[in-house]
């Protein structure tokens, strides 16, 4: 999936918050903005 640098780092960041939190909605904040701290989400 490295195709792309943004994609690479992208990936990389959501890969290491999705072990955390991102898991559960982040991956679709990730895919948007790419933003390693996604915003506090209603759990």
């Amino acid at each position: 999936m490295k195709h792309q640098p943004q994609a690479g780092e992208a990936a990389h960041f959501a890969s290491e918050a999705a072990n955390s939190r991102e898991a559960r909605g982040g991956l679709a904040i990730s895919a948007r903005g790419g933003v390693p701290t996604a915003p506090p989400r209603r759990e």
